[in-house]
């Protein structure tokens, strides 16, 4: 799990960086920065549903015991 946050982390420098470093074009193109938000965390985003859900899974497979 800290590799999955890690890597959320490591996935925002990529649309800070694009903002930062083409200022000009970011202001031109404010219509495509949302994109750039999006997409490096939409991977990480299935990643943990998909381990919250196998967490979930598992805690209700277990059987009951008395």
């Amino acid at each position: 799990m800290k590799t999955l946050v890690a890597s959320s982390y490591i996935g925002l420098l990529g649309p800070l960086s694009w903002i930062v470093i083409f200022k000009s074009h970011s202001y031109l193109h404010v219509h495509i920065n949302c994109l750039f938000w999006y997409l490096p965390l939409m991977l990480f985003l299935f990643v943990g549903y998909g381990y919250a859900v196998k967490l979930l899974w598992l805690r209700l497979s277990k059987p009951l015991t008395s």
